[in-house]
């Protein structure tokens, strides 16, 4: 995305939601229920009381990242056992790798 790369000054930490509400038209339903996806900014370290809020409510997790820090992989590591389904989403870029705002 053009201009993407610009540091978030206010919205770091701040969870959009979004909600899809079934309108009884059977087929044409993706879900028979009212379903909510959040979207967590910026990283788990710096926001891991949100990030665990949003895992003990949610039914899955998709985490989709460029690298995972040890600190990230240590915090990640203490999730096991919980009955939340996690996905994990890898972006590779090629070239040189962009900066992350908050190392």
């Amino acid at each position: 995305m053009e201009s993407g790369n610009v540091p978030r000054a206010i919205a770091d930490g701040l969870v959009e939601i979004s909600w899809y509400f079934p309108g009884g038209m059977g087929n044409s339903d993706l879900f028979p229920e009212p379903v909510a996806v959040t979207n967590l900014l910026g990283d788990i370290e710096s926001h891991w009381v949100q990030f665990s809020f949003l895992t003990e409510i949610s039914s899955a997790v998709f985490i989709v990242t460029e690298s995972i820090s040890e600190i990230e992989y240590a915090l990640l590591s203490s999730l096991q056992g919980s009955a939340t389904k996690y996905c994990f989403t890898s972006i590779i870029r090629l070239g040189k790798p962009r900066k992350r705002w908050n190392s």
